[in-house]
């Protein structure tokens, strides 16, 4: 499934680190959880992912 942002962007093959993100951030929230390390060559999509997943976070 591929993730849309807005008009112009979609993430493409990105559910499961989008889901595991998503886990991470409702662990956070209940008051606990681990760092977040996002790695990868550059034009990867690392920016784009955690502004998708942050996007998420907000609208909880």
């Amino acid at each position: 499934m591929d993730v849309p942002i807005n008009a112009h962007h979609i993430i493409y093959g990105r559910d499961e680190e989008l889901r595991r993100i998503q886990r991470l951030l409702d662990r956070i929230r209940r008051g606990g959880g681990p760092a977040l390390v996002i790695r990868g060559e550059a034009g990867a999509g690392k920016s784009t992912l955690l502004r998708e997943a942050g996007s998420g976070a907000v609208l909880r």
